[in-house]
């Protein structure tokens, strides 16, 4: 489940608060096995400049980073398909992959504490809110 800010221009409170394209030139990919998920979150990063590719499972996410060197940094489901999500992350770190991963996952903090050393840049917890997950990646991109 997904919770996305569609619109530019946001209510919150008594402030409105102007988004802007926060990842203009960011290539992401979105390794996610559930079309709609894919689906939601191509559009909410690309609504917010980025690039995005897209892989249904954990073998064609590793597939994907190696076809597209410019790739900024990975958006990369848990439980997928073919290949998990930490099994994708790990090939993908012994290749020599030092871009930002993020963990998507509906794990709870305590669990997700873990993920740093399965060599996961930060993670995102399920439900997805966008503004956190905007701020997280324009955060991990600017390191």
């Amino acid at each position: 489940m997904f919770t996305l800010v569609w619109s530019s221009v946001v209510s919150v409170g008594c402030k409105k608060i102007v988004r802007m394209k926060d990842l203009e030139g960011a290539v992401l990919l979105v390794a996610e096995d559930v079309p709609v998920s894919r689906k939601l979150l191509k559009r909410l990063l690309t609504h917010q400049g980025a690039v995005v590719h897209v892989a249904a499972d954990g073998q064609e996410a590793v597939s994907c980073v190696n076809a597209n060197p410019g790739i900024t940094g990975v958006l990369m489901d848990i439980q997928m398909p073919n290949m998990n999500g930490i099994d994708a992350t790990r090939l993908l770190r012994n290749q020599g992959f030092v871009q930002p991963i993020v963990a998507v996952t509906a794990a709870t903090e305590l669990e997700a504490e873990g993920f740093d050393a399965l060599g996961f840049s930060g993670y995102i917890p399920k439900p997805v809110i966008a503004t956190d997950l905007v701020n997280l990646v324009r955060s991990l991109l600017a390191r």
